[in-house]
């Protein structure tokens, strides 16, 4: 018997054969695993319309790095763009971290690109 870390492994895997990712989307208790999609959707041998189908399930920073990832089929990342659109991710320079560590990144959905920005202030360092 496989288990998840194995079957993560397997879908992870580059080079790899669509037949075989295909196998472990089918099984309903691989697929129902978080890191089983991530790991399908972010090989560009998983073929274009099941990484496509698995981007909803996915966190928005997730999905981010899929739309910039210029390994992966074209297809698969434009679609992660307009789900990023439809969500209305934004990231602007002035807004200010909640949190200490928190890192603040410009996001160009046309260019698919993500950079970190610099601090607008010191402020995020008083927390």
């Amino acid at each position: 018997m496989l288990t998840e870390r194995q079957v993560v492994k397997i879908a992870a895997r580059r080079p790899n054969k669509p037949e075989i990712l295909e196998e472990i989307f089918n099984n309903p208790r691989w697929v129902a695993r978080y890191q089983v999609k991530l790991a399908l959707a972010h090989n560009p041998y998983t073929p274009p319309r099941i990484a496509i189908g698995l981007l909803v399930f996915l966190t928005e920073h997730d999905i981010m790095e899929i739309a910039c990832d210029m390994s992966l089929h074209e297809d698969v990342r434009r679609q992660a763009r307009a789900i990023l659109k439809s969500r209305k991710i934004e990231v602007k320079q002035e807004d200010k971290p909640r949190r200490r560590g928190f890192q603040m990144y410009h996001i160009d959905l046309d260019k698919a690109t993500i950079e970190p920005l610099e601090e607008a202030d010191s402020e995020a360092d008083e927390w």
